[in-house]
């Protein structure tokens, strides 16, 4: 028979459905335990209330879709001290940064309990993907967050209630749908703090043999990674740049594996929760304490101490800023990063500006700040970029007799040498110091200012230096007295892997390096390092 409107089988606007759901039968769905600390009830200071447990994930090929009226998308700016956490990026078996915050931005009801553990489905991405041991003040995560009600300021409130001290968020803006915090970005600036003594020449100090705490959580080599390897990844970079060489992880699968199996992965409770009046302790008070925990050990090592009489003058900093201008602009970095080729587009990056600035003290330690603006970087180039201006600055070459500008002319032909295709080492500086300051997003402001704001989080900024100073300073500076991480990395440079200037100088190639050897019963463990661990 022919179609009409009177035998038409499909259904008209009022019997089809408004929206198309898949329910999910709430009575046989067996919640999965969430990770430790599961709160009984939480009830957001807006009036509503969080849902209490995630539900199991999802088969594959089953489709979630929740109520999308709610979901608003945002910029979060997060600031975190990054010991006690395996990186920024959610990582099988490990407790990340992404991990804590997802968690309290649940428990605050910002995510549903359907979309819990399903990054992709609430657009999640992050500015900047930092990796263990290191700090960022200004990160950004983008994401479909549930909103109206509450408000903005009020979320951040409630997601602060369920962070640990050493992570916050500073605040969060509305932006428009296709946001996306990693391709948005125009530039990211990064800080490394250290001690100012790092840049006295060798002669300026002595050799000293200390008791110092080492990490034993992360295996042999501890959460900081401090010696000339490039098996592991630098801190403070993006999903395109810093750890590129690193296997992508989906949120879904990421998830489902750490869940899986309780005993695999990290929880909130293993994290240890720094205090910021922790600093002021002494370092012995500090070592019998921490002795006493699973995840440190005493070690006795060789370090470099300054002298009482090393001063940092305004000459110093002047010498180190003529260093860190030989930075600017394009180089090739494939010896500032590892397991890449100098014929890779990737490896020839941007330098906008990298500077020293005045010395401030934090604790009663003078410390000196290194901030560097770039579009983006390679894994380990930070880290690697300070490490060659330290060495630089010990080696003395503005005590060249010629004068200082005879000296600078030798240390422009050494970052020369080190840009140059040929394969030299180039020392890479602890990750302890270094981190993300904030992340840059002019050209979006300009489309979008007018309508969004600028995203540049001017409201938070006071509480963004007082976490800076209280939760990241502090912290720097007491590691720095207990693990002696930037003396002892300083041997490492000095006697375990130097630095060959002679090569980098007139740009030979480096003679092959010498194949260690286990030392001799009577040599002491103090000079000749037998492992890793011991270095």
């Amino acid at each position: 028979a022919p179609l009409t409107m009177d035998n038409d089988p499909r259904p008209t606007d009022e019997e089809a459905p408004s929206e198309k759901k898949i329910k999910i039968d709430e009575e046989s769905s067996t919640p999965a335990p969430f990770p430790s600390n599961e709160p009984s009830q939480v009830t957001p200071a807006w009036g509503g209330k969080a849902p209490e447990v995630a539900p199991d994930l999802p088969e594959l090929g089953e489709v979630l879709v929740t109520d999308k009226s709610r979901k608003r998308k945002v910029a979060v700016l997060i600031g975190y001290y990054g010991a006690g956490y395996q990186g920024m990026q959610r990582n099988p078996g490990a407790w990340t940064i992404e991990d804590e915050l997802e968690r309290a931005i649940y428990l605050a009801g910002g995510i549903s309990a359907q979309n819990m553990g399903h990054l992709a489905k609430i657009d999640w991405m992050r500015c900047a993907r930092t990796d263990k041991g290191v700090s960022a003040i200004g990160n950004v995560v983008s994401l479909k967050m549930i909103l109206d009600p509450p408000t903005t300021s009020q979320m951040a409130d409630e997601i602060n209630k369920h962070l640990p001290p050493q992570m916050r968020v500073f605040g969060i803006s509305r932006v428009n749908k296709g946001f996306n915090a990693k391709n948005a970005v125009d530039g990211r600036v990064y800080e490394y703090v250290l001690p100012v003594w790092a840049f006295a020449p060798w002669d300026a100090g002595e050799w000293q043999v200390r008791d110092r705490l080492v990490s034993t959580k992360f295996g042999r080599k501890g959460e900081d990674d401090s010696v000339m390897s490039d098996d592991d990844d630098e801190g403070g970079g993006s999903d395109n740049d810093q750890g590129e060489s690193k296997k992508r992880v989906r949120g879904k699968d990421s998830h489902k594996s750490a869940q899986s199996d309780g005993s695999s992965s990290a929880s909130p409770s293993s994290i240890p929760a720094p205090s910021p009046s922790s600093s002021s302790s002494s370092s012995s008070s500090s070592s019998s304490s921490s002795t006493s925990s699973s995840d440190t050990k005493v070690m006795q090592s060789r370090v470099w101490v300054p002298s009482p009489g090393f001063v940092f003058t305004e000459d110093t900093r002047r010498q180190i800023n003529a260093v860190l201008a030989l930075f600017h602009g394009t180089h090739n970095y494939h010896n500032y990063t590892s397991k890449m080729k100098p014929s890779d587009p990737s490896v020839k990056r941007f330098i906008t500006s990298f500077t020293c600035g005045a010395p401030f003290v934090v604790d009663g330690m003078e410390l000196v700040r290194l901030t560097v603006v770039g579009q983006s970087f390679i894994f380990n180039q930070i880290r690697k970029m300070v490490g060659m201006a330290i060495a630089v600055m010990r080696q003395g070459y503005f005590s060249d007799p010629e004068g200082e500008m005879a000296g600078l002319a030798r240390v422009r032909r050494v970052l020369d040498n080190s840009f140059s295709t040929r394969k030299y080492q180039v020392p890479k500086a602890p990750a302890l110091g270094l981190l993300l300051d904030r992340c840059l997003f002019e050209s979006w402001a300009k489309r979008n200012g007018k309508t969004y704001g600028n995203l540049d989080f001017a409201e938070g900024e006071e509480l963004r230096e007082t976490f800076k100073r209280t939760q990241v300073y502090n912290h720097i500076v007491r590691r720095e007295r207990d693990e002696y991480v930037m003396q002892h990395w300083l041997r490492i440079i000095k006697e375990v892997f130097p630095v060959n200037f002679t090569a980098l100088e007139t740009g030979e190639a480096p003679p092959p390096r010498a194949p260690r050897t286990a030392p001799s019963s009577s040599s002491s463990s103090s000079t000749t390092p037998s492992s890793l661990e011991e270095i």
